[in-house]
């Protein structure tokens, strides 16, 4: 799960939103990564 995780958001953040150029200068604060079990 984690790594699906991870994939997507490189994924998402591999090109900008402008003509598919890397992003620079950007900063992603991740305060808070918790994962629930619903397999009950």
């Amino acid at each position: 799960y984690d790594s699906s995780m991870i994939n997507g958001f490189q994924l998402a953040t591999l090109a900008g939103p402008l003509c598919e150029e890397p992003m620079m200068g950007v900063a992603f604060i991740l305060k808070k990564w918790e994962i629930q079990d619903d397999s009950s």
